[in-house]
Formats: C-alpha cells, structure tokens, sequence
C-alpha cells in the first residue's frame, strides 16, 4: 500500500511540475512606465502593457510628446514592437530584451530598417496617459456612408471621452430606418467604458449586452466589431467614422 502511495503521488507531482513549466509567460499580466535612451541620446517615456504574449502601448519623445502607439509580442526574454503612426502606417521597430523585471534594452530600427540606433530603459511608476491616438480622441464621431458623407438616415454617433484614471468613455445611438414613411425605426444605444490597448478599444456593457471594438485613426474611428445586440433586429454600429466635434453625452 505505501509503494503505491508513493508512485500515485510523485505521478502528481511530476504532472504538475509539467503544466508549471510550460505555463508562465503566457499568463504574465502587467503595466509598467519605462524612461530612457534611443542612440544615448534621445530621451524617450514608453508605457506597456502586457497580456500573456501579447505587448501594446505608446511611447513619446520628450522635447515632442507627441505619442506614438506600439504593438508587439513577448518571447521569453525576447520582445518585438512595431510603431505606428495617427494612419496606422508602421514607423519603426523596437527589437529588445528584458535585463531585469525593470530594464529594457535593444536595438530600434526605423521603417526600412536603414537607421538603427540602441535603446536602453528602465521602469518607474505607471503615468495616467494612456495609450490612444497622437491626437487625442475626445470627440463626436458621426458613421460615413459608402460615399464617405455622414449618413442622413440610417445612421450611428459615438461620443468618446479620455477619463483622468486612463479610462475611455464611449456614449453612441445607431438607427436603421425600415420604412420612413410609416415611422418604422429600429434603435440601439451604448454606453460603456474600457482600458485601451494601444489605438484599439474593446467595451461590453456585460454578459449578453453590446460588445464592440473600435480602432482609432487620426480625426476617425472605425468599428470593426458588434456583436449584434447593441439595439433593434439589424441595428449595427459597424462602420466608419469621422469626428465632426465636440462629444455630445446624454
């Protein structure tokens, strides 16, 4: 009876050491504020976030603050981020390592990689900036029509507010007009908020509710998904936007 024991219990033990061995750094959650150097002499903030594999975030020049959004992956100690520009055109590539919990270094390249200059950065506190657009994205933002005009009668509007803890606010109605002339209009509406991750934005109003996700470009969003129980039979927030001002919230 004890030899079995002792052949059921290390069997456990081994099984475990297993799933442990091949499960960290897929898990790894965190959000860390670096501050460093490209070529030494370049002074640069970067703020990421890490999902499991999967890194996004921004970074700035601090004599431009003008941020730049970055999208990447996680191999071990190994790590690859791409920018990107308010167009979502790629600007450069940080290829790097992590020295310590804290300290980041590598090599950044530009687009076509003619320019290749050293990164070196080290991590502080998480700033409350988050990770958007160059611009910013507060605005109204009204559905465009295959024309490129704003829609007259099926239409949609989102109004988007950066909140102070990183946060964004997302207030939209969308309308599919059936039959104008007997008022036959179907409706839906949104509102909810959710943490950016990069220029992208994922809201669920909760389990069943309407779920969308929206991705920022320069003065424009575009919804690139709904789950289809954002309003009416047919109601539907996919599509592409235009900011035409200031948010409008109810």
């Amino acid at each position: 009876m004890r030899k079995y024991w002792f052949t059921k219990t290390f069997f456990v033990l081994a099984l475990a050491l297993l799933f442990t061995a091949n499960t960290p750094a897929a898990q790894a959650q965190w959000e860390r504020a670096y501050s460093g150097t490209i070529n030494k002499t370049l002074r640069i903030k970067m703020n990421l976030t890490r999902n499991g594999n999967t890194v996004n975030g921004s970074y700035v020049y601090e004599k431009v603050s003008k941020p730049i959004v970055l999208s990447g992956s996680v191999n071990g100690q190994q790590f690859t981020l791409k920018e990107y520009d308010e167009k979502g055109k790629n600007t450069g590539t940080f290829n790097g390592r992590f020295i310590s919990e804290d300290t980041i270094e590598g090599s950044w390249s530009n687009a076509d990689a003619s320019k290749v200059f050293p990164f070196s950065l080290k991590a502080g506190s998480l700033t409350r900036q988050p990770a958007t657009t160059a611009n910013g994205i507060d605005g109204r933002y009204e559905r465009l029509d295959a024309k490129g005009r704003i829609e007259k009668e099926s239409g949609a509007e989102l109004n988007v507010r950066q909140q102070e803890d990183g946060m964004i606010l997302v207030e939209g109605e969308a309308a599919l007009v059936v039959n104008a002339r007997t008022g036959n209009v179907r409706t839906g509406g949104i509102t909810a908020t959710a943490k950016p991750q990069g220029n992208q934005l994922t809201l669920s109003e909760g389990d069943g509710g309407c779920q969308m996700k929206i991705v920022f470009g320069k003065g424009s969003l575009e919804v690139t998904e709904d789950n289809g129980q954002c309003g009416g039979l047919g109601v539907s927030f996919l599509g592409n936007y235009k900011r035409t001002g200031a948010p409008k919230f109810r």
